[in-house]
């Protein structure tokens, strides 16, 4: 059996001969588009992700302070249902997941941390070239192509990140279901789902069908392999975020609502972008 790490670099090096092969991707331009200004600082990329539509993103900080203020509908014919694995969720949070990554994070200093959320944010980078390709962004996908193939190299597989050193290879994230959405595919209904959180129908079907783009899909041995992996990945993430899901509870009359809320203010920004 081939072990778990030589497969990770050999999916590594797939990806980067496949984009390396495509040069005209990597350097593509959307005519319409102006270039992109620089920001006043460079910040971590894997932080500014909403990868995997998972709610811990570094953006959401904002949405956690508006949430009680927006009007956004959305259908929520099961609520009752949502409702009880908002409360299951709820408890799984406060019981076990943050006493179990405040451990972790106390034990596993941050240098370590950034490098392991670096590596699965760069090893994504198929999913958004992909969808930006999908969008008719062939700047974007360009771009995520580039950061992919500095980081992969420079960046040592992707634990470093020296493409943030770049301002005009800012992340362009897109996923599948902002795909359908420019597609002209509605929310469909509002879900929530256990240990995952807030989603829709819509953002559902596309983040099972982004598994497809996923390299790390081609290479897991079994089920309990991937779910060992996602668990962790999941786990690090959070451990940069305890503290936002308090903020918005405490902020909140009902923070079911300020949740739902949020979630889709959030992704109707994220499709506008």
């Amino acid at each position: 059996m081939i072990p778990g790490w030589l497969r990770l670099l050999r999916i590594h090096v797939a990806v980067f001969a496949l984009l390396l092969a495509s040069p005209l991707v990597c350097f593509a331009q959307d005519p319409e588009e102006p270039a992109p200004q620089a920001p006043e600082t460079a910040g971590d990329p894997a932080s500014d992700t909403f990868e995997d539509d998972e709610f811990l993103d570094e953006e959401l900080d904002t949405l956690y302070e508006e949430a009680e203020d927006a009007t956004v509908k959305v259908a929520d014919p099961f609520e009752p249902i949502n409702r009880g694995m908002f409360v299951f969720n709820d408890r799984f949070y406060f019981w076990i997941a943050k006493p179990l990554t405040i451990g972790y994070r106390t034990v596993i200093p941050s240098n370590v941390r950034s490098p392991i959320k670096n590596f699965f944010y760069n090893i994504f980078a198929p999913i958004r070239i992909v969808n930006n390709l999908l969008q008719g962004k062939a700047k974007g996908a360009g771009i995520e192509t580039q950061r992919f193939l500095i980081n992969s190299t420079a960046g040592v597989l992707g634990f470093g990140d020296p493409a943030s050193s770049f301002p005009q290879l800012a992340p362009r994230e897109e996923d599948l279901g902002q795909t359908f959405a420019v597609w002209g595919f509605g929310n469909g209904f509002y879900m929530v789902l256990p240990f995952i959180g807030p989603t829709t129908f819509r953002d559902t079907t596309g983040w099972v069908l982004d598994r497809y783009f996923s390299p790390l899909a081609y290479i897991y041995d079994s089920w309990g392999e991937a779910v060992t992996v996602t668990v962790f990945r999941r786990w690090n993430q959070l451990s940069f975020r305890i503290g936002d899901y308090e903020a918005l509870k405490a902020a909140s009359l009902d923070p079911y609502v300020a949740m739902r809320s949020g979630y889709i203010q959030f992704r109707n920004t994220k499709i506008k972008q």
